[in-house]
């Protein structure tokens, strides 16, 4: 993997008028990074706004072949700021979900080929919106530790800050099971095991009343 440094710290600041006191919030550096295909014949470049602001000459925001010279695929345009966790890529680079770390609304985006196919908020995938805290520029909407991407069938699981699982397919962006989904069966499943228990219970004793000891 390869990464080239961005000179640039982005600090985001609030001034509380009020007595004047500065809060400031969401320090950090925004890197221009590379991801490379399984095969090594696509490159995935992330140009950071703030490299691209000070040289011009970089290459824009996209997927290339990589050949004696790199030659464009597709862009993917409108990413704004993004560090390289925030985007998972199939095998082939051609389908991705990106994450932004960086948003206090959009949640996930699904790409096919440098195409929007389909966008999630956080309030479509949060159900209770007072487990999710804010800084100046991001909502920590997710659990990190419950992310995972299986690469072979391009499903990517997440979980949110108030424990809800979610399955995606990348090539889609269509959910395939959600929080809900799992809630369901456990409850059901739940309902039927107390109501067996207690079916047993009352039909033991009734045998135990027809056959005295």
């Amino acid at each position: 993997m390869k990464h080239k440094k961005s000179i640039v710290t982005v600090m985001f600041a609030i001034i509380v008028v009020f007595g004047g006191v500065a809060a400031y919030a969401d320090d950090f550096v925004i890197d221009s990074f590379t991801i490379e295909s399984e095969d090594g014949r696509r490159v995935f470049i992330y140009t950071s706004p703030f490299d691209q602001e000070y040289d011009t000459s970089l290459l824009a925001t996209g997927v290339y072949y990589v050949t004696s010279s790199l030659v464009l695929i597709y862009l993917l345009e409108d990413i704004g700021l993004a560090f390289e966790s925030d985007f998972v890529f199939s095998a082939d680079l051609r389908h991705l979900a990106f994450i932004p770390t960086v948003s206090q609304d959009t949640a996930i985006e699904f790409y096919d080929s440098g195409n929007l196919l389909k966008s999630y908020r956080i309030s479509d995938l949060i159900s209770n919106m007072d487990a999710v805290s804010f800084s100046i520029t991001m909502a920590f909407w997710e659990e990190r530790a419950g992310r995972n991407f299986d690469s072979a069938n391009n499903m990517l699981t997440l979980t949110t800050a108030d424990n809800l699982t979610y399955v995606f397919d990348i090539t889609t962006g269509e959910v395939i099971t959600d929080g809900f989904q799992y809630i369901i069966p456990v409850v059901v499943g739940i309902g039927i095991v107390v109501c067996a228990t207690v079916f047993f219970t009352i039909k033991n004793k009734g045998m135990a009343g027809t056959f005295p000891y």
